[in-house]
C-alpha cells in the first residue's frame, strides 16, 4: 500500500478507525495492548494528515490549547532544578495531549468515532460480568488480585463503571421516551448492575462523587430539575443499602472523618492527600507563576512522620490533584492553560446528540476525578480522556458538517435521538 496514493490513505483511515475501536476495547482491560495500539494508531493516521488540514483545526481552541499545555512544561524544563532524565519524566505524562488533536481531526472526517467510543461501553460491560463473577467465585482471578477488581485497579475501574453506567442511563432514558420499554430495561438492568458494584465491589470514593455529579447532569438534560432530584434520590437510596450491609463501604465512607482525627492509629489514604494537598500549597506559594519546573513532583512528597508508610495508591511523585500536580510544575500560568483546555471542551459538548451528551460526561468526570487524582496525568483515566474527547469531538464536528446535506432526507425529519439510537443499533 502506497500511504501517498489516495487509495492508501482511505485504506490508512480505515485502519485508523478500526484501530481506535481497539484502543477502546483495551482500555478497561490491558495497559500494554493499549500502548501498543496508540502507537500503531499514530501510525496509521498519519498519511491521512495535510498540513493544509491542520491549519484548519489548529484554529479551534479545543485543538491548540491541549498543545499549549504540553508546549508550556516543555519549557518548564529549562527552569527545572532536576536533572534532564528527571524532567523528561515528569513530561512523559503529557505527551498524551498532543494525541487528542489528531483524533479531533481523524474522526471529523470519519463517520466511526461514535461507534469507537461504543465499543468502549461493550467491553466495560463484558469486564462487569468478569468482576461480579471473580467476586462470587474469587478462583476465577488471575493472580494476587482482589476478587471482583479482576484487572487493573479499583480506582480506574470505578471510574469506568460510573462513565458506562451514566452512557446506559442516557440511552435507557431515550429509550424509554420512544416507548421501547424492552431496550430500556435492559440498559436500566445493566446501569443497576455498574452502580451495585461502585458500592459493594469496588468501593471507590472518587467514583462515588463522580457518579452523583454526572447522575445530575444526566437528569437534567433529560427532564430539569426534576430528573436531577430524581436521579440523585435514586443514588442515594442505593448508597444507603450500601451503608446498612456492606462492611467495606461504611469503612471507606468513615475514613474520610477518621483523616481530620490526628489520633488515628493508622494513616489513611484520606489523611495522606489531605498531607499531600497542604504541602502542595506550601510548594506553590514560593514559586505561583511559573512553578519550580517540569519534574519538579520527584521525591517532592513523603510521610510527615518517619517510619510512616504511604497506601500503595499513593506514590511520592504525585499529589492526587491535577492541579496541584501542573501547578507546582509550570505555576498559574499552566493551571490557568488547564482550566481554559477544560473549558473549551466543556463548551463544544453543549448540545443534546450523542457526542455531546456522551463527550460532556467524559470531561466533567475528568474534572471531578481530578479533585482527588491526578487523572490527566495518569495512564489509563488520561487516555481515555483523549479518545473519548477526540472520538466524540471528532463525531460531533462530523455530524455538524453534514447536517445541511441531510436536510431533505427523510431521516432529517426525525427527532435526533431517535435517528441516533436507530443508527448505533444498526
Amino acid at each position: 500500500m502506497n500511504p501517498l496514493s489516495h487509495r492508501g490513505q482511505a485504506k490508512a483511515a480505515e485502519a485508523a478507525d478500526w484501530l481506535a475501536a481497539a484502543v477502546f476495547a483495551s482500555l478497561p482491560w490491558s495497559t500494554s495492548a493499549t500502548g501498543i495500539l496508540i502507537f500503531c494508531w499514530i501510525v496509521a493516521v498519519l498519511p491521512t494528515l495535510s498540513r493544509s488540514l491542520l491549519l484548519e483545526h489548529l484554529r479551534r481552541p479545543a485543538v491548540f490549547l491541549p498543545l499549549a499545555l504540553w508546549a508550556l512544561l516543555c519549557l518548564g524544563m529549562l527552569w527545572s532544578d532536576k536533572s534532564w532524565s528527571e524532567s523528561l519524566d515528569g513530561l512523559k505524562h503529557f505527551h498524551k495531549l498532543l494525541v487528542l488533536p489528531l483524533l479531533i481531526i481523524h474522526f471529523s472526517r470519519s463517520e466511526r468515532g461514535l461507534r469507537a467510543f461504543g465499543v468502549f461501553v461493550v467491553s466495560s460491560i463484558v469486564l462487569l460480568l468478569y468482576s461480579w463473577a471473580s467476586w462470587w467465585w474469587p478462583s476465577l482471578v488471575y493472580g494476587n488480585r482482589a476478587p471482583g477488581v479482576p484487572v487493573k485497579d479499583y480506582i480506574f475501574q470505578g471510574t469506568n463503571f460510573v462513565l458506562s453506567a451514566c452512557v446506559l442511563c442516557h440511552v435507557a432514558l431515550v429509550y424509554l421516551r420512544d416507548g421501547k420499554h424492552l431496550y430500556a430495561g435492559l440498559c436500566a438492568a445493566l446501569v443497576a448492575l455498574f452502580a451495585a458494584n461502585v458500592v459493594f465491589v469496588s468501593i471507590s470514593r472518587t467514583a462515588l462523587i463522580s457518579f452523583l455529579v454526572l447522575l445530575l447532569v444526566v437528569g437534567y438534560q433529560h427532564f430539569g430539575k426534576k430528573g436531577a432530584l430524581a436521579l440523585t434520590a435514586i443514588f442515594i437510596i442505593v448508597c444507603a443499602v450500601g451503608w446498612t450491609t456492606s462492611s467495606d463501604f461504611r469503612t471507606r465512607v468513615m475514613e474520610v472523618s477518621q483523616a481530620f482525627v490526628e489520633e488515628a492509629e493508622a494513616p489513611t489514604s484520606t489523611g495522606q492527600r489531605l498531607m499531600f494537598w497542604r504541602k502542595s500549597l506550601e510548594v506553590i506559594q514560593h514559586r505561583p507563576l511559573f512553578g519550580y519546573g517540569t519534574g519538579a513532583l520527584t521525591d517532592l512528597f513523603v510521610p510527615d512522620k518517619p517510619g510512616e508508610k504511604l497506601d500503595p495508591f499513593v506514590g511520592p511523585n504525585n499529589p492526587h490533584n491535577q492541579t496541584f500536580a501542573v501547578g507546582i510544575q509550570v505555576g498559574l500560568v499552566g493551571v490557568a492553560l488547564l482550566y481554559l483546555m477544560w473549558a473549551a471542551h466543556l463548551v463544544l459538548f453543549v448540545g443534546q446528540s450523542w457526542p455531546a451528551r456522551f463527550g460532556l460526561l467524559i470531561v466533567l468526570q475528568n474534572i471531578v476525578n481530578s479533585l482527588f487524582n491526578s487523572h490527566l496525568s495518569d495512564f489509563t483515566a488520561g487516555w481515555l480522556y483523549v479518545f473519548g474527547v477526540g472520538a466524540l469531538a471528532g463525531a460531533l464536528h462530523a455530524a455538524r458538517e453534514a447536517s445541511p446535506l441531510r436536510a431533505g432526507s427523510p431521516a432529517a425529519a426525525e427527532p435526533e435521538d431517535q435517528r441516533l439510537v436507530s443508527g448505533a443499533v444498526r
